[in-house]
């Protein structure tokens, strides 16, 4: 798979594992067929009544269901409305897309693109994230990007990634850094977003990171 193709592929959504030692106290998620990662004690999977809230939330600003396979991850408490969690924010959040076998590009040969094409693909993913600013906007969350980070390629202990981070503000509320990272194999593409408030930075910048480097891609 080209990057050009890979940028239509990215735009329109809008290997093998290494062992990793878990920190002492994390557990394992396993999003079955597809990954593994590992989650501090003070960040929870959201499930339940908030979960219900967050679809409603998703269909009323985008509207469609979010997926069945899309993972969210959040401060610890806030599942059952704890009033000092919901105080909060930080996201962790992990969508897969399945496609055909050769669909994507591998783990294991994954080229690295050229200054022309990130150029490519960082017009057009910065282009798409303001849409979806502009689009929030008008459903009354006044989404402002304050400033833009450009594409470039990640390489984690496990994986290649292609990220690029922003930072915005939802109806004058603290700005919130959000970083996201698409990695593909074969026949899936796996988006991950996370996401903190700049004034939490020393909360959750390094928990998320380590979120990152957990991520075990299974053999495809």
């Amino acid at each position: 798979m080209s990057f050009p193709r890979m940028v239509a592929v990215i735009v329109a959504f809008v290997g093998v594992g290494f062992a990793y030692a878990r920190p002492v106290g994390w557990a394992e998620l396993t999003v079955p067929g597809i990954c593994t990662i590992a989650i501090p004690p003070t960040l929870e999977v959201q499930s339940g009544a908030y979960r219900k809230m967050s679809d409603e939330y998703y269909k009323l600003m985008y509207g469609g269901d979010q997926r069945a396979d899309r993972v969210v991850v959040q401060p610890l408490g806030i599942n059952v409305l704890d009033s000092a969690a919901l105080k909060r924010y930080c996201r962790f959040i992990l969508e897969v897309y399945r496609g055909n076998v050769g669909e994507y590009l591998s783990l294991d040969d994954f080229p690295e693109p050229s200054l022309e094409e990130l150029a490519g693909i960082d017009a057009e993913l910065k282009r798409a994230s303001y849409e979806s600013a502009a689009l929030m906007t008008s459903k009354g969350q006044d989404t402002r990007i304050l400033s833009w980070k450009a594409v470039s390629i990640k390489r984690f202990k496990n994986f290649p990634a292609l990220g690029f981070e922003y930072i915005r503000t939802v109806n004058g509320a603290p700005p919130v850094r959000v970083i996201s990272y698409y990695i593909q194999d074969n026949d899936i593409m796996l988006k991950v977003d996370t996401s903190y408030r700049i004034a939490e930075t020393d909360l959750w910048a390094d928990d998320l990171a380590l979120m990152m480097e957990s991520l075990v891609i299974f053999k495809r």
